[in-house]
């Protein structure tokens, strides 16, 4: 939990820090190990990054994010030409679960300017 939650979201919305949890013990451990091991063995797609140029894309990722972190993340962004990239403040890897005014914001501007 600690891993996809940021620590003010563990310490300030308890609340959601137990609907995430409740999710987890919900998962079927066969469910849960089969998604952890098509991650582990999936390919590098991360070459094929720039031929997304010319497409509207928005990059997200929650400030606090251990599993994804920032700079990470921000390097996929740069790979793919005209990506807008945003950081969500006092979000981990679950950001629209724990800022979801923040995600929708950042949707909104990046949809406005689309036109």
């Amino acid at each position: 939990l600690s891993k996809l939650l940021a620590p003010t979201t563990l310490s300030r919305f308890p609340d959601v820090a137990g609907r995430v949890r409740a999710g987890m013990v919900a998962l079927p451990i066969a469910g849960v190990v089969g998604a952890l091991s098509a991650m582990r063995d999936r390919s590098d797609n991360t070459g094929l990054l720039p031929a997304l140029a010319g497409l509207p894309t928005l990059v997200m990722v929650g400030e606090d994010d251990v599993l994804t972190p920032p700079d990470q993340v921000r390097r996929l962004a740069q790979a793919i030409p005209g990506a807008r990239f945003r950081v969500i403040p006092e979000a981990g890897h679950l950001a629209p679960v724990e800022q979801p005014e923040a995600v929708n914001q950042a949707l909104r501007a990046f949809l406005a300017e689309l036109g």
